[in-house]
């Protein structure tokens, strides 16, 4: 049986992929029923989804290829193919290292952001809505088509160039809508919290092989 993933950031363009992919829109599944899928899939099944960004977090993401797995079904992702799993393809074991440690990096961050800033309920709550998306964009864009995976050197070159993206991000999303006092130390905490977690992750990427 084939399912189709949909999530907020799916439209028009995503319903006709699924659509030309013949799958019945009774399986159409909503990412607010992913628990409720994990339990459905069966050997044989395929789940089409159009990129790892979809997902909530990139913990998600792996957490769920791994109950697909688990079931014996298969995932095909439309905008990161080289993630494709099911029918006896298997994450290596430094892409699965590096799915990991991204997920990781989401929780090292967001406690260390929370435990230093001492923001209430709504500002921790934005803090994890920061990074989570930070650290999905990151995984979507590091395993695209296009992106750091078949691109050699010019693509730890833009993994250094990301990096620099999440700091910038962090400085914007964080410190300015929570109006801390001083950018300067906002910027500082967005280093400490991002550059330590991330480094020996070029070396990482250095070794997965297509």
């Amino acid at each position: 049986m084939m399912y189709a993933m949909i999530f907020e950031k799916d439209g028009k363009t995503s319903l006709a992929y699924f659509k030309g992919k013949k799958i019945a829109q009774s399986n159409y599944v909503p990412v607010s029923r992913l628990q409720q899928l994990v339990k459905a899939l069966n050997a044989s099944d395929v789940v089409h989804v159009i990129s790892t960004d979809r997902f909530p977090s990139a913990g998600v993401f792996v957490a769920f290829a791994d109950e697909v797995l688990k079931a014996g079904a298969s995932m095909k992702i439309l905008e990161q193919p080289y993630l494709d799993i099911g029918n006896g393809r298997h994450y290596k074991a430094s892409v699965e290292e590096h799915l990991k440690a991204l997920a990781r990096l989401k929780n090292t961050n967001i406690n260390r952001l929370v435990s230093t800033l001492k923001l209430n309920p709504a500002g921790n709550q934005y803090v994890y809505r920061c990074i989570t998306d930070i650290t999905a964009g990151i995984l979507a864009k590091t395993y695209a088509s296009d992106g750091i995976m078949h691109r050699g050197n010019r693509g730890i070159s833009w993994f250094h160039n990301c990096r620099g993206m999440v700091i910038i991000s962090l400085v914007l999303l964080v410190a300015v809508p929570l109006q801390l006092h001083t950018m300067p130390c906002a910027g500082f905490l967005c280093l400490w919290c991002v550059l330590l977690p991330l480094q020996g992750k070029s070396q990482l990427l250095g070794k997965i092989r297509l």
